[in-house]
């Protein structure tokens, strides 16, 4: 018994320890109730969540039934359920186009951490000494592997989805449909350069919660999942829907999802229920899923700043992700509009030229520069992601160097990054150190002050003679159905 050492504490401490440590009520903290709380030490530091008031912790003052109502509520009600993303994605409210954009972005990134579902549900099947429970639990995990019963089969069918297109397919390679879908639709992948920290919260909330076993389990695939999936997956269904239109077949991993887990959290629920007998159990289900809730809200907000929504992110929606970054190929858009004129206007100036890439992205332009004769590359883009692929793509030469930094302030970025460019600081930087410069679809994510100042730096780094070449959308004809079918280009002799 532990009750011997807490009497030495000052009373108001005893009995906040008291509180916190006594498990059974009993008024006495015994060894199986301090190492319980030593062990969760980390998700308990939470506290008891503000929103619970503490009888609902209690089964001496509430039932099993109401505190999972009361859990339920809780996370219904949550941001993460009802945040402003997803309220203006189902209402395609920054426009279809953006909208769109936005939506594979969401898709790309939650791909990421989705893809464990099913590891988590058979670890907690071996966790589970209930038939009854274990039986439920099957019936989801077969469901997830493509598995039906009839109903649901014939339902399919009438909504217009074929039984093939389901049957015996696991869900993770629907998601993967729905994702390659919508990247042919928009004619650009984000999946190599989805920034890491975008999930990160949602990787180490689920991370706490498997290191919990059976409560941490429980309260990731219920209250982290199946209760709230099928608000969250309606409004990405009815974005795309508003956005750029799909049919019940496309959309069929939405459709089940959004039925099936109903139906999920129904029966997952009972297994809730007789899974807060205690203080401890309830506080540990409660905590856990306070922190899946809060990871996903950080998981949406990260989701907007990386988005061209955000002024500060604005070319990461670049041309340049459009394709696959180890691609030598035309397969986008500006593959066949911009670029090939643009290298046709080089052709004359880049035999051995030293080049300034403005929004090099993943060095696509920059290598076939250097096909052509170019001597040296540096190239600068806002994408970190994009950047990082660049410097360790396949054909990378010693001669490419690519570095972060916003072309609005290239002066600037290039002289805090000398030491990867093998740039030499001095007056180079104000009478030209450039032969040729080049920037492809990238003023059209600038504006006209931000596009002044990259004009005036691209000016000064340029050696005396030197050439700029640059190509954006044409303002009026710059879509149609959301593909860009016309480029202006422009030659500056400087």
């Amino acid at each position: 018994m532990l009750t011997s050492y807490a009497l030495f504490l000052p009373p108001t401490i005893y009995t906040q320890a008291l509180k916190v440590l006594d498990v059974d009520g009993d008024g006495n903290i015994d060894w199986d109730e301090f190492k319980s709380f030593m062990l969760k030490a980390n998700v308990n530091e939470l506290s008891e969540i503000s929103d619970f008031n503490e009888n609902l912790l209690s089964p001496s003052h509430t039932s099993e039934e109401e505190f999972v109502t009361a859990l339920e509520n809780y996370t219904k009600s949550h941001r993460a359920v009802n945040h402003h993303l997803l309220t203006n994605l189902a209402t395609a409210s920054f426009g279809k186009k953006e909208t769109a954009d936005m939506l594979l972005r969401f898709l790309s990134a939650y791909s990421q951490f989705n893809s464990g579902f099913i590891s988590n549900v058979e670890t907690l099947l071996g966790l589970l000494d209930n038939k009854k429970h274990a039986e439920i639990l099957m019936e989801n995990l077969e469901e997830e592997m493509g598995e039906y019963d009839e109903e649901t089969m014939v339902a399919c069918e009438e909504m217009g989805i074929p039984r093939e297109s389901v049957e015996n397919i696991p869900h993770s390679e629907l998601f993967k449909d729905l994702l390659e879908w919508v990247e042919t639709v928009l004619q650009r992948s984000y999946g190599k350069f989805i920034p890491s920290y975008i999930c990160e919260k949602l990787k180490q909330a689920i991370s706490m919660c498997q290191s919990l076993g059976k409560l941490g389990l429980l309260a990731a695939l219920y209250f982290g999942s199946e209760l709230i999936v099928p608000e969250i997956y309606s409004s990405i269904l009815a974005g795309l829907r508003n956005s750029i239109g799909l049919s019940n077949e496309e959309a069929r991993f939405l459709i089940l999802h959004i039925d099936m887990d109903q139906d999920h959290a129904e029966a997952l629920r009972e297994i809730i229920i007789e899974n807060c007998l205690t203080k401890a159990d309830r506080l540990t289900l409660a905590n856990c899923t306070k922190m899946l809730l809060e990871a996903r809200v950080s998981f949406y907000d990260n989701l907007i700043k990386y988005s061209s929504l955000d002024p500060m992110a604005r070319q990461q929606a670049s041309d340049a992700i459009s394709y696959d970054a180890e691609a030598e190929k035309p397969n986008c858009m500006s593959d066949f509009t911009a670029r090939p004129v643009v290298f046709e206007m080089c052709k004359d100036h880049v035999k051995g030229s030293s080049v300034l890439d403005v929004g090099c992205g993943e060095g696509y332009v920059a290598r076939k520069l250097v096909n052509q004769g170019a001597i040296k590359i540096v190239g600068v883009d806002i994408n970190i992601a994009m950047v990082e692929t660049a410097n360790s793509h396949s054909n990378k030469t010693n001669t490419e160097y690519y570095v972060e930094g916003d072309v609005s302030n290239l002066k600037e970025t290039l002289l805090k990054t000398t030491n990867q460019t093998n740039l030499m600081p001095g007056a180079g930087f104000d009478q030209g150190m450039f032969d040729l410069s080049v920037a492809v679809f990238v003023f059209n994510y600038l504006t006209i002050t931000d596009m002044n100042k990259t004009f005036k730096d691209v000016f000064s780094l340029l050696k005396p003679g030197g050439h700029f070449v640059f190509s954006v959308p044409h303002p009026f004809m710059s879509n149609h159905d959301g593909k860009s079918i016309l480029c202006c280009l422009s030659h500056l002799y400087l």
